[in-house]
């Protein structure tokens, strides 16, 4: 799991396509052109309130391509129709409020903010949490009868893990659940 710094404008990321490493961009200032791309390839997105996003291609005569393609199932048809067309910047309140970004959030609360999301994801199955961000990955791009074959296959996959077995135990022992990949640790 990733979390940026003020050394690194954006944190590493896998373009949120690889179901094994979650992805995470954490910004503080702005997030123009590709840089916006690799925000929206990320699982979750964590802002300064101060932070900028926008797609200028369109003012120097580009079309925005690529990762732009994934804003629609972000932020639906029309509002990627308006970003893309007008080239405007967003602040991080419009963009939380469309689903551009998950938080915004004041500065000094950034880091503190990514942390605990990353930790808060990283307590669960390590297989689970792949197995889910796969799974809403390809409902992006299915219809719903594949949709459902492929979150059974997933439930099958994660029990061969013990993961789920090992959790209800926990529940009933009233204790946190200790996953495979912490007994390997």
């Amino acid at each position: 799991m990733y979390w940026g710094s003020r050394y690194s404008r954006t944190a590493p990321v896998d373009s949120g396509y690889g179901p094994n490493v979650h992805s995470q961009a954490t910004r503080f200032d702005r997030a123009l052109g590709a840089g916006l791309e690799l925000v929206v390839g990320c699982d979750i997105v964590i802002a300064a309130e101060s932070a900028t996003f926008g797609m200028p291609e369109i003012e120097i005569g580009i079309p925005s391509v690529i990762e732009a393609a994934l804003m629609v199932n972000l932020i639906g048809a029309l509002r990627t129709k308006e970003f893309l067309l007008t080239g405007d910047r967003w602040d991080a309140s419009r963009a939380e409020r469309y689903g551009l970004i998950n938080y915004a959030v004041p500065l000094p609360e950034l880091l503190p903010k990514a942390k605990v999301v990353c930790q808060r994801i990283g307590q669960h199955s390590r297989t689970t949490v792949a197995l889910q961000k796969d799974l809403v990955n390809r409902w992006m791009t299915t219809d719903l009868e594949t949709a459902i074959e492929y979150g059974v296959n997933a439930l099958g996959i994660a029990f061969t893990t013990g993961d789920p077995q090992e959790a209800m135990q926990a529940f009933l022992e009233k204790r946190a659940p200790r996953f495979s990949w912490q007994e390997q640790s």
